[in-house]
């Protein structure tokens, strides 16, 4: 009898306990999606690393569409966990006497990182990420014939300082990156060529962002 009782009153507790995560998941998820956006970074290398061994970049420039999040998690502190994910593009070129070579590597990047408010108005994130895309490397060389694309693999660091402005998100941020890129071609004759980007390097960037 005791039990039996006891199944009304677990029912309702359980009842109530369901509504109040519900209405409390409901105002997190709220307020997190109203700071939702996408934001788009340039960048640009510090240095001039060499784009294949002993051949260094003329020009490079990266683009990167990520989401992001204005209180990504635990919306009411000052640090937050940041995650976001986004799709960087570089480009890049050098030259070798006559000879041009082109590169051109997409990777899709997952971050991970914290968030901290400065005041109403701004906010800092430092944010670690891992990636991993294709590539397509011209060597501008008649005998060699792509076999695959390349697959990319990195990580890295980015810091970043960004001020709000109404639902616009403007900022400057530096990074370093750790790039790993074989490309596998075939010679005229069927021989096998693995022509490596290889690239260790900070940049700069600016950013722009725009919250719905």
């Amino acid at each position: 009898m005791m039990t039996a009782r006891r199944w009304p009153l677990l029912r309702v507790i359980l009842s109530l306990v369901v509504v109040v995560l519900a209405a409390t998941g409901a105002e997190y998820t709220s307020r997190v999606r109203t700071l939702s956006g996408l934001r788009l970074d340039v960048s640009t290398p510090l240095t001039r690393p060499d784009l294949i061994d002993g051949v260094e970049i003329d020009t490079a420039f990266g683009v990167e569409v990520l989401n992001h999040h204005r209180r990504p998690f635990h919306p009411d502190g000052a640090l937050r966990l940041h995650a976001a994910m986004g799709l960087f593009c570089t480009y890049q070129a050098a030259s070798v006497g006559s000879t041009d070579i082109f590169y051109l590597g997409t990777s899709l990047r997952a971050y991970l990182g914290l968030s901290l408010d400065l005041g109403r108005s701004g906010r800092l994130e430092l944010t670690p990420h891992i990636g991993v895309g294709l590539s397509y490397l011209d060597p501008d060389d008649e005998t060699l014939d792509i076999q695959e694309p390349g697959v990319i693999t990195e990580y890295g660091l980015r810091l970043a300082g960004l001020i709000n402005m109404g639902d616009l998100d403007l900022g400057v941020g530096i990074a370093y990156t750790f790039w790993r890129n074989p490309n596998r071609y075939l010679t005229t004759d069927r021989q096998r060529v693995v022509i490596d980007v290889d690239q260790d390097y900070p940049s700069v960037f600016v950013t722009v962002g725009w919250h719905f």
